[in-house]
């Protein structure tokens, strides 16, 4: 597929007009810091997240938590605006900006007391800011956690998967993020409020990881479910908000470098076969000589003057360099008399070297090993993002956005495993695998108010494709003695000596539009009443295909093979000659299809019953339309697809409320009834073999999961930007679905009797100058969550009536058990300074962030094996920035400082008693610096 090309030769043309157009103009011009401090007029309290800014400019800082602002403006005469949530706007006019020194500012805002009849004002605040997002966080109804860009900086993550592993009961494993023990088939991620697709057939939630942070203004999680998102979640909604158009203009650019203590400057294996590898775009250069979703089959490629496939077996040796990061973000806001009109662009490309070595076993019922190897891997990886954010805004009346995103990340893998298995000893494994995902995302929102603002309209919708390509995905398998570069050829088993194309491609669609209107009116204890009313309309359309070509050697001398030279023994003259050949193992158009339609209507009450106390009561009605189209391997071309139609509607309500104890505690709580629907690929009954030459097999007759899910948290707000939160959770799962590996090389679906999860979460952000009297404490944050999880899925084939999931269930070795990726414990705490280190500094942050989680299933055992567990390990990282008032900003970062082993397990089963490892690697310590310099435009007032 090729389809999405043209947005690569279309992306420099994109930057080099819009870099033209951010630059202009551009001076040079003396610089001012600008700091003070906004407090409340009656009381003299620290007013947090207030809006300090150049009047008629976008320039300007939030408050942090002691009230304090500081930013950096030309020198000039202007008006200082600011602005805060429940307070009168403050205008200082005539204010002198002399370049003879810094200008120091305090500001005092009076309390706004006028009563506004059905009408709720929301200023905006700086969404990047921890405390502005701790202040929405406190003043919702619902339960959220969120993280702002600030902060993600603070903790040195580099993506949003990274990001979200600092907040409480979540956790990363093997198989993705997994929040309250629940792993990807229970969440959803969501894009701007709009759906975010996945390119992964394995995956619902699009791989986080993927998305660099530098494109995020703050992500929220919800915990608890609300009617307007869609039923298909219980561990959480994730929203990740892009960066908002309408920031100050500024052009800034950076450069970052790393280095891994176990790749850099080492033998590194590569083998770059692209059009622009350095981007990670494969183009032609991997192509299949067949049409991977075509029709034609082919059972031998004939003897020519040359091998259909472009790309040899050699694998090259070269030194590792360095990790290197380029990033390029701009910026302009045009002020169009009650209106503004505001563009920016976010670019970035980063590339990395990693490898790592380390036993990987797999072991039977005895523990002992079926397959013992010893792997060795290198991965050079890209990553290319852009985001092109339009927003017009008129009269806070109106407003439009307009959003794309694209990104293409691509892996370039070799793997080398020399080991042995039940049959045969002194194996080696050659895999060249290459992987290219790449997601592309245009949205647009309409906000409309009417009837002095008691009527709000939003609509719009979003257009997605997300396109995985797995190009010519190359194996082969030989007799080699450890450390010898002499081998012979495995012809044993067909499958390990061939090539692979596997391609996937995702198109999502959505619409919505939701109608609220604000009655009743404002007190100092109680808000406006709202109803609102919303329809939503999803469309996903899923195409999946592979096509395998064996190696067939039965006329090639195979002993004796220099295995660093296996393009001479593989070359054009020996496949002329017919001493080698391929074969089309499983040639096909489009092996499996899918496309499911969802539509809901919903309706919600936000209603305050009485002082201090707020109810939301919920009701959405969602319809399936669902439709899974295969054809078995082996099916002849002409026959039709087969087909598996669902079709179903779900009435599911919900309820949350908020109880104000007093000034800064409040008690949040929720019930609701939510589903999870199978995989597309959990559907399909036709075999797709995974990089482990695993079979995976759908179950066309799995069922809808139904849970049920209660929260309790009591939060408490001491000081500003200071958080204690304890919460509990409880979910019952009706049904719920299951993977089961069946043997070595089986994997399939199933729906069990019931799950059950529960758990305890503590918070706590504290400044320690609140705690300790030494002026030294305050400047220290400490930030940190403890989770406490208990899970617990029934496997029982007593309880299940279907004679083949039975069947399946038999060959499980624990009835009763935790679920898959559930860890019962997970700790999370940072310690961080972030008072400016030189008087030349507009901030700097130094912070050490450490993670642990306890161990968790990741393979559930069958045939008396015993479960396999990922084990326990910390993670400790460091970081540090520092923002300069010229422009200039500098950064440090060392990640991974304990570099713990990274094992799995497998537990006894009957036939054994003791645990074995079964996997063993380290990841290195990554050490990291960057440096950054920000232009900003001269406005005139």
């Amino acid at each position: 597929m090729s389809e999405g090309d043209d947005y690569h030769k279309l992306f420099p043309y994109l930057i080099a007009i819009l870099f033209c157009v951010a630059i202009t103009p551009l001076k040079a011009q003396k610089v001012v810091i600008i700091t003070g401090q906004v407090t409340d007029f009656s009381t003299g309290e620290n007013i947090i997240g207030a809006n300090v800014i150049i009047d008629g400019t976008t320039t300007g800082a939030a408050t942090d938590v002691n009230g304090r602002f500081q930013f950096s403006f030309q020198a000039g005469s202007y008006t200082i605006k600011t602005s805060a949530i429940g307070y009168e706007d403050n205008l200082l006019e005539n204010a002198l900006l002399s370049s003879s020194g810094n200008t120091v500012i305090d500001i005092r805002l009076k309390p706004n007391v006028t009563e506004l009849e059905g009408v709720t004002i929301e200023a905006e605040g700086d969404r990047t800011n921890s405390n502005v997002l701790l202040l929405s966080r406190k003043k919702a109804v619902f339960a959220v956690e969120n993280i702002g860009a600030q902060a993600l900086a603070e903790k040195g993550v580099t993506n949003v998967e990274s990001g979200l592993t600092k907040i409480s009961g979540i956790s990363k494993a093997s198989r993705g993020l997994f929040i309250r023990g629940l792993g990807d088939r229970y969440n959803n991620a969501y894009l701007n409020t709009l759906p975010l697709p996945s390119a992964n057939p394995d995956k619902k939630v699009f791989e986080l990881d993927l998305l660099p942070v530098t494109i995020v203004e703050n992500i929220d999680v919800s915990k608890v479910y609300t009617v307007d998102r869609f039923a298909d979640v219980s561990g959480a909604s994730i929203a990740i908000y892009t960066r908002d158009p309408l920031e100050t203009d500024f052009v800034r650019i950076g450069l970052g470098f790393g280095i891994n203590t176990q790749s850099t400057f080492k033998p590194f294996r590569s083998s770059k076969d692209g059009d622009i590898d350095y981007l990670g775009i494969s183009g032609s250069g991997r192509q299949s000589p067949v049409d991977v979703g075509g029709s034609d089959f082919i059972l031998a490629f004939p003897a020519s003057e040359s091998q259909p496939f472009r790309t040899g077996f050699d694998v090259a040796t070269i030194q590792a360099p360095l990790d290197h990061r380029w990033t390029i973000d701009f910026g302009k806001t045009w002020q169009l008399k009650k209106a503004q009109l505001g563009i920016i662009f976010s670019g970035s490309n980063k590339n990395s070297y990693r490898s790592d070595q380390g036993m990987n076993d797999v072991l039977d019922a005895g523990q002992s090993p079926t397959t013992a190897f010893t792997r060795s891997r290198s991965r050079f990886e890209t990553n290319v993002t852009s985001l092109l954010g339009i927003r017009y805004k008129q009269n806070e009346k109106y407003e439009i956005n307009l959003r794309y995103l694209l990104v293409n990340n691509s892996e370039n893998n070799v793997i080398v495993s020399q080991g042995q298995t039940i049959d045969f000893e002194n194996l080696r494994r050659i895999r060249n695998r290459y992987l290219e995902k790449r997601l592309s995302v245009f949205q647009a929102t309409i906000n409309q108010t009417f009837l002095d603002d008691k009527l709000l309209l939003k609509w719009g919708g979003s257009s997605a494709g997300a396109f995985t390509d797995e190009p010519d995905r190359r194996d082969l398998t030989f007799f080699a003695d450890p450390g010898s570069e002499v081998g012979t050829i495995n012809r044993n088993v067909a499958a390990e000596n061939g090539r692979y194309f596997q391609e996937i491609d995702e198109r999502e669609n959505n619409l919505f539009a939701e109608l609220g209107y604000h009655f009743g009116k404002r007190s100092e204890n109680t808000q406006p009443h709202q109803w609102v009313v919303g329809y939503q309309f999803k469309e996903k359309a899923r195409e999946l295909d592979f096509r395998t070509f064996t190696l067939v050697t039965t006329e090639l001398n195979t002993e004796g093979i220099d295995l660093q030279r296996l393009d001479a023994l593989f070359s054009d003259e020996n496949f002329r000659s017919g001493l080698f050949s391929y074969r089309d193992t499983n040639g096909g158009e489009r092996q499996s299809r899918a496309l499911r339609k969802l539509s809901a209507a919903y309706s919600y009450l936000r209603i305050t019953p009485f002082e201090h106390f707020e109810v939301v009561p919920g009701l959405r009605a969602e319809a399936t339309n669902q439709t899974v189209f295969f054809r078995l391997l082996g099916t002849p071309l002409q026959n039709a697809f087969q087909t598996v139609p669902l079709g179903r509607v779900d009435i599911l309500p919900s309820l949350n409320t908020r109880y104000k104890l007093s000034k800064d505690r409040y008690i949040k709580g929720g019930i609701a009834r939510t589903l999870t629907r199978p995989n597309f690929n959990e559907l399909v009954p036709a075999p797709q073999v995974n990089e482990n030459l695993q079979s995976v097999v759908g179950r066309p007759t799995l069922e809808n999961s139904l849970i049920t899910n209660v929260d309790l948290k009591y939060e408490r707000y001491p000081n500003p930007g200071e958080l204690i939160a304890l919460g509990v959770f409880y979910k019952h799962i009706d049904k719920p679905i299951e993977q089961v590996r069946s043997g070595e090389n089986f994997i399939s679906f199933f729906n069990v009797t019931e799950a059950t999860a529960y758990g305890l979460e503590i918070e706590i952000r504290k400044r320690l100058g609140t705690m300790f009297s030494p002026p030294l404490f305050d400047d220290f944050v400490v930030d940190g969550n403890i989770s406490l999880l208990a899970t617990e899925v029934n496997t029982n084939p007593d309880n299940i009536t279907d004679v083949e999931t039975q069947e399946l269930l038999s060959n499980v070795t624990n009835g009763s058990r935790q679920l898959q990726g559930a860890a019962p414990f997970i700790v999370n705490v940072s310690l961080a300074y972030d008072r400016p280190i030189f008087e030349s500094s507009e901030a700097s942050v130094f912070s050490f962030t450490y993670n642990l989680a306890g161990k968790r299933i990741i393979n559930v055992g069958t045939q008396q094996r015993g479960d396999e567990f990922e084990l326990a390990y910390g993670t400790l990282d460091f970081t540090g920035k520092n923002e300069f008032s010229n422009g200039w900003a500098v950064g440090f970062s060392v990640r991974n400082l304990l570099n713990p082993a990274i094992r799995r397990a497998q537990a006894p089963g009957p036939l054994a008693v003791e645990n074995r490892t079964t996997q063993s690697y380290r990841k290195g310590v990554d050490i990291g610096f960057s440096i950054s310099y920000r232009f900003q435009n001269e406005r005139n007032p």
